[in-house]
C-alpha cells in the first residue's frame, strides 16, 4: 500500500506515495530497510528496539545482524499477542522480543 493512503499532505510530507507502508500504524517498508542497512553498517553488538508491532523493522534488523555475523536484537513491546507473534519469526540466535506490559500507557 501507498503511505498516501494514511498520510495526508502537509509541510513535512508533500508526496506520501513515494513510500510504501502495510498499514498506517507501522514503519514505512523504507524505513525499515533503512534501519537494516544502518545495522549492517554500523555492525553493533547489539540493538534495542522499542515497540515491535508486526515485526517489519524487527525481521530487518535480525537479518543484517546476521548478515554481519554478529550482534543480539533485544526487542519489545507493551501488548503480548504481538510479542508472541513476532517472536515466532526472530531466530533465538540473532534476538530476542519480550513483552513489557508494566510500560503500556507511558
Amino acid at each position: 500500500m501507498k503511505e498516501s493512503e494514511f498520510t495526508k499532505v502537509n509541510p513535512l510530507v508533500r508526496d506520501a506515495s513515494l513510500w510504501s507502508a502495510e498499514d498506517g500504524e507501522g514503519a514505512e517498508l523504507e524505513v525499515s530497510e533503512f534501519i537494516g542497512a544502518l545495522v549492517r553498517l554500523l555492525k553493533p553488538k547489539f540493538v534495542v528496539e522499542t515497540g515491535c508491532y508486526k515485526g517489519q523493522t524487527t525481521r530487518e534488523i535480525a537479518r543484517a545482524l546476521q548478515e554481519n555475523g554478529h550482534g543480539y536484537l533485544y526487542s519489545c513491546d507493551t501488548d503480548q499477542e504481538r510479542v508472541l507473534a513476532v517472536r515466532k519469526t526472530v531466530s533465538p540466535q540473532w534476538g530476542a522480543v519480550a513483552s513489557a506490559p508494566g510500560v503500556a500507557g507511558v
